[in-house]
């Protein structure tokens, strides 16, 4: 619905004002869904490598015990 050419609020403003509203609405929860897909898939990846760094922190702090 939102690829829709004819489906802008300019364009539904020309038939109802209720109608451009709910339109920018439309509009507006299709981009949020967007944005936080993103954004859910950049806060799993920054999980994982948090963890990675965690491992990683031990691993050296092992091998500085081992060395000293």
């Amino acid at each position: 619905m939102v690829g829709n050419p004819l489906f802008v609020p300019n364009e539904m403003k020309a038939i109802n004002v209720a109608a451009k509203s709910l339109c920018e609405w439309v509009h507006a929860v299709n981009n949020y869904t967007d944005v936080y897909a993103e954004i859910k898939l950049k806060k799993e990846n920054c999980k994982t490598m948090d963890h990675e760094l965690q491992k990683a922190n031990q691993d050296l702090g092992l091998k500085q015990i081992v060395l000293t």
